[in-house]
């Protein structure tokens, strides 16, 4: 089921400019997969491996990790003010 382009989670530059626009992840074998289009024109599939997952740990300082629950509360909280 495809959702609404206003309900796909997007990522953005510096200026605003959407960069990638993540439209379903869903899980194929062992790998995650994500349907996103890229600079609003590239459509691709990204397939996340579990080996770069455990990589990715790398990239999760405390402070981000300390943040991510204020992240999902601040993004559910501005959903329900709409």
């Amino acid at each position: 089921m495809q959702q609404n382009k206003k309900d796909n989670m997007q990522m953005y530059s510096p200026d605003g400019n959407v960069m990638i626009e993540a439209i379903s992840l869903k899980k194929e074998g062992r790998d995650l997969v994500m349907k996103a289009k890229v600079m609003n024109t590239l459509l691709s599939n990204v397939y996340i491996r579990p080996e770069e997952v455990w990589k990715g740990k790398s990239l999760l300082s405390f402070s981000v990790l300390l943040y991510l629950p204020v992240l999902v509360f601040r993004g559910m909280w501005s959903s329900f003010k709409k």
